[in-house]
């Protein structure tokens, strides 16, 4: 009896994530580029050389240019195109239902990390970054990331842990210095 509850419970959890997945590539290149995503379109060419590119962002974007970096080498590796680049949201943004729905699971150890899954899967604001090529739903995967190894630091405290937890902050914050108020947080505690 014990075993089919739990069987339920990932059979929910995966339904949700199935859902949820679906929801961020359902109609993803339904519209075209926004001003902002053609911005990170036309800096990450990368057909153009690496300094005029960093030139490009530091004339245009408020951000740095790691995500753009990061947006060249994958246009590099699957070819440049406008249609492939949301799918990097995309996967990021999927990705963050499970990392949110596991933090939820070490903190309660019980079934709210269902409703933490069902929240970020149905989250609209979500839903909607993951639709765009800019890096909010890479800086929510990342930040999420990096307090699920805070959470890993805090019950070992040993080296390798330490290094991943700043390793995933100093990634966060080459993506935005909102981070930043995050990595302060968590090395005040």
């Amino acid at each position: 009896m014990n075993s089919n509850i739990i069987f339920n419970y990932k059979f929910y959890f995966i339904l949700i994530f199935v859902i949820g997945f679906f929801f961020r590539n359902y109609n993803i290149n339904f519209d075209d580029l926004w001003i902002d995503e053609m911005s990170t379109f036309w800096i990450s060419n990368p057909n153009i050389d690496i300094y005029t590119s960093y030139k490009n962002n530091s004339s245009l974007e408020l951000q740095p240019f790691f995500y753009n970096f990061v947006m060249r080498i994958f246009y590099a590796i699957f070819g440049y195109n406008d249609d492939y680049g949301r799918y990097v949201s995309s996967t990021f943004s999927s990705l963050s239902i499970l990392s949110i729905s596991y933090i939820s699971w070490i903190i309660s150890r019980n079934k709210s990390y269902l409703l933490a899954a069902f929240l970020i899967s149905f989250n609209i604001y979500l839903i909607s970054y993951s639709h765009e090529m800019r890096v909010y739903s890479v800086v929510f995967f990342f930040i999420s990331l990096s307090i699920l190894f805070y959470f890993f630091f805090l019950k070992n405290e040993n080296f390798i842990n330490i290094f991943l937890l700043n390793l995933i902050l100093l990634l966060s914050i080459f993506l935005h210095p909102f981070s930043l108020i995050l990595s302060i947080d968590l090395h005040q505690n």
